[in-house]
């Protein structure tokens, strides 16, 4: 009866701790009878549950066990026990031993002639020698896999196909191929409610599928349901992705804001104002967080060090009750930093996404055809600037510092799109980018000729001299200075066309 329990139990990512409950106490009945004829069946599944779960010693100590259960004459049992191996070596990144283990266990497979035997370890067998850069092989293990998938009819197997299909993809920079190998794999996965990491135990893998599955807005609901129950870890450029289901997420660009669980955090209007400057001091200084020491400093300058210290401890305990969530705000040998496994800030969002594109920017440095991947990126990250970072609190200096860096990122990253969209003839694009620029900088002489450009090349040219006359003034009201000559030479032209 508890084999049964743990078999449900182990295939579904809701009941992980009953599987392990279910199979410590079918052991310890099997001990108590001295019937024992259920434990390899047990131990197999204390593999299972143990990677599922993100146990790697655990699963060790069950493939251990069940090691001492192999008879010669049982190859179905002993090639899975090969496969969990190859599983478990994949998990703990020993890829030479995942190739071995998964070799022993397709050739008992294949003299059993049982085609699910047949496909799991093909599968794991393809994943470890992609691992090792030989993606070539990989690749006909993988084809061969799904030959034999088509013959079990299994659709769960299909999508462990198309998993790994799209991992490959990948890879290879085949963005278009993978992205349609992830959509057939999550949209079976959505249709079939498949939740559980059972025969693809590779979290970092699985969660950088969610990541693209998210950012294509692809089964977004489903994506973000698989993350949840499989506790997936966003990787280093998951905190580009505002859709990744983040426990806690602060806004400040342009307001502030703080959601947790997907729901506005709601405190009193009278909360004490120094839990949120403690907050936004934190932000402030940056992703990799602020020594302890120098944030008390600047917190509570006048205040002897000791009782400032303290009053810091019990500030950050009173934040941490009023967000909700004790992991957000961390201190770490001694610096204190967001979590960001846990919680999600826009401004660092913003950064993510513009040092990701900049690689790809400089390798088509020089060309006309951009990247469309920087692009795509700096896009994104322009839609996350809804406003100066926490303009309410501009007297502060470490706020200004941070004001200033994510305000020149921003300039930069207008510029270079501006140019792109000029250049592949995108005017309409261009104007929206320049816009976009002199909502952050008005004084930015550079972006009003980019726009009275862009307006002229579309053939209105009210708006360009609207934009003309918009420049004058806020030059002349705010600095005392007239535009540029180029400025100049420019409304010139235009007003000459005008005359045509």
């Amino acid at each position: 009866m508890k084999h049964n329990e743990a078999l449900f139990y182990t295939t579904s990512a809701e009941f992980q701790q009953q599987a392990l409950r279910t199979i410590t106490e079918g052991l310890e009945e099997a001990g108590k009878t001295g019937v024992r004829v259920m434990d390899s069946f047990l131990y197999t599944q204390g593999v299972v549950s143990s990677l599922n779960e993100g146990d790697p010693a655990r699963a060790e100590e069950f493939l251990s066990r069940l090691e001492k259960t192999l008879r010669p004459n049982n190859r179905s049992h002993t090639s899975h026990y090969f496969y969990l191996s190859a599983c478990y070596y994949l998990y703990a990144g020993k890829i030479p031993q995942a190739v071995f283990s998964a070799r022993k266990g397709l050739d008992l497979a294949l003299e059993t002639g049982v085609p699910i035997s047949e496909a799991v370890v093909r599968l794991a067998l393809s994943r470890a020698l992609h691992e090792t850069g030989d993606r070539d092989e990989a690749t006909r293990e993988l084809a061969a896999a799904k030959g034999a998938i088509l013959q079990t009819g299994s659709s769960y197997f299909q999508y462990l196909y198309h998993l790994t299909e799209a991992y490959f993809e990948y890879g290879r920079k085949n963005e278009a191929k993978g992205l349609e190998s992830l959509r057939k794999a999550m949209t079976l996965g959505r249709e079939k409610g498949f939740t559980t990491l059972l025969h693809f135990w590779r979290p970092a893998v699985m969660g950088r599928l969610c990541e693209r599955a998210l950012e294509a807005g692809l089964e977004v609901g489903y994506a973000q349901d698989l993350i949840r129950k499989l506790n997936l870890v966003p990787g280093e450029q998951s905190m580009a992705i505002e859709s990744w289901p983040w426990p806690l997420k602060i806004f400040t660009l342009g307001r502030f804001q703080i959601v947790r669980d997907g729901k506005p955090v709601q405190y009193p209007v009278r909360a004490p104002r120094v839990l949120l400057t403690l907050l936004k001091a934190i932000v402030a200084f940056g992703r990799e967080g602020v020594k302890e020491d120098q944030l008390v400093d600047t917190l509570w300058p006048e205040t002897d060090g000791d009782t400032a210290h303290q009053t810091f401890k019990t500030t950050l305990h009173r934040l941490r009750q009023l967000i909700g969530d004790e992991r957000a705000v961390q201190v770490r040998e001694g610096r204190v930093i967001l979590d960001q496994q846990y919680c999600w800030v826009d401004a660092y969002g913003f950064e993510t996404l513009l040092e990701t594109a900049e690689p790809l920017w400089k390798e088509n440095q020089g060309e006309r055809d951009f990247s469309m991947g920087a692009v795509r990126l700096a896009e994104k990250a322009l839609s996350l600037y809804k406003g100066t970072f926490l303009g309410e609190e501009a007297n502060k200096s470490r706020i200004i510092a941070y004001q200033e860096r994510l305000r020149s990122k921003l300039i930069r990253a207008v510029k270079r799109l501006g140019s792109h969209f000029e250049i592949s003839g995108q005017w309409e694009r261009a104007v929206e980018s320049y816009q976009k620029g002199l909502e952050v900088d008005e004084l930015a002489e550079e972006f009003y000729q980019q726009l009275m450009t862009s307006y002229i090349s579309l053939g209105r040219r009210a708006e360009a001299i609207a934009v003309y006359n918009r420049c004058r003034k806020v030059l002349q009201s705010t600095l005392g200075i007239d535009p540029s000559p180029r400025t100049e030479e420019i409304c010139k032209v235009l007003k000459e066309k005008a005359k045509d």
